[in-house]
């Protein structure tokens, strides 16, 4: 088995330190920063809460933004090597929502005051608490969705939601309110005791959700839901949010094709365009003394697509024309010679300055 290389020790990010928060951001890459191996490693962290040791697993082109000595909500954060997603206070209880890649270990501490209560109510999470520092440390896989709630230990309530990367995906906040299942949630607000969400299923559809503003019913796409509460504290639907309902699309036929840019033709009436002349313009973009302006913006056309029609007599035995154009940037030219093409250029970037055209 090949020998695994250790992931770069984190960096700071630059997270303001004069933030009441004091919170640490660090950023797990790999070493080198394009290797694309399955890396695993440690590196130590040192904030106000004291000095650690992080795990972390960085596999394939990932990289990953982690957070210590971190204010969350009414929780205080030693460090975690998942993610954060979202994090709100709901009512007396707080919420925060962490994920991870699929199957990875993770590794969670919080500070409490004194020992707190530790239920799990989804997943297989371990505690175990440091007395001497306040420190409670989870450890779990990413694997679907766990849910923990702890109380006590001189913090209010809390319930975290860890889960792996598509089972996050799954999830939508929309201010003070949380939302788990539908493909996409376009709104989420409360009138007259009413949660009204509006969305979009791809599929029948679990939904769940956690409101701080209490709600005597709550209505999908203006349906009513029919929905119970739930050890976590949140509702859910009795039954699963109906998918996209079924439509057919309109028969396209009667196709009609005609021939594209009939302005490379060579018989192509080119009498009524503009006649390229020798006009002044004031542009930093020189061109040949003696030649024709042939600057697009000096004729009124100031972006897309133009097109410019030249003839020359040449020999039998000529073989080669050399052009030059920019496009004040990114651009591309075509070029045709007697109604054929002849090829084209793409400019990827900026170009330096003087050109001439």
């Amino acid at each position: 088995m090949p020998a695994r290389r250790q992931p770069a020790p984190a960096r700071d990010t630059g997270c303001d330190k004069n933030r009441p928060s004091a919170a640490g951001c660090r950023a797990a890459v790999h070493n080198p920063s394009d290797a694309i191996t399955d890396d695993r490693g440690t590196f130590d962290l040192t904030t106000k809460d004291g000095t650690y040791k992080i795990p972390v697993r960085v596999n394939g082109q990932d990289a990953k933004m982690l957070l210590a000595s971190y204010a969350m909500e009414r929780q205080h954060l030693v460090y975690s090597n998942s993610e954060i997603q979202t994090h709100f206070q709901n009512g007396e209880q707080d919420i925060a929502l962490l994920h991870g890649r699929n199957l990875e270990d993770g590794e969670t501490v919080l500070r409490f005051t004194s020992q707190p209560d530790v239920t799990v109510l989804d997943g297989d999470v371990r505690s175990t608490f440091d007395a001497a520092r306040g420190d409670l440390k989870l450890e779990y896989d990413h694997v679907g969705l766990s849910r923990v709630r702890i109380s006590g230990g001189g913090r209010p309530d809390l319930l975290l939601l860890i889960g792996e990367e598509k089972e996050a995906a799954r999830f939508w906040r929309q201010g003070d309110v949380l939302v788990r299942g539908p493909a996409l949630l376009r709104q989420a607000r409360t009138e007259r005791g009413r949660l009204l969400l509006a969305g979009d299923t791809r599929e029948p559809t679990p939904l769940e959700l956690w409101s701080a503003t209490p709600a005597s019913s709550v209505l999908w796409n203006g349906s009513a839901v029919a929905t119970r509460a739930t050890a976590s504290g949140s509702l859910e639907a009795r039954a699963p949010l109906a998918g996209p309902a079924a439509f057919t699309l309109p028969v396209l036929s009667d196709w009609r094709v005609a021939p594209e840019s009939p302005e490379a033709r060579p018989d192509f009436d080119d009498n009524d365009w503009q006649a390229v002349d020798n006009r002044p313009y004031a542009s930093n973009t020189l061109r040949p003394d003696g030649q024709p302006n042939m600057l697009m913006d000096a004729y009124g056309f100031h972006e897309g697509d133009v097109w410019y029609r030249g003839r020359f007599t040449g020999t039998p035995d000529a073989q080669r024309i050399r052009l030059y154009y920019g496009a004040g940037g990114s651009g591309m030219i075509q070029v045709f010679l007697d109604g054929a093409l002849v090829g084209q250029h793409e400019l990827p970037g900026g170009l330096p300055r003087p050109i001439t055209t």
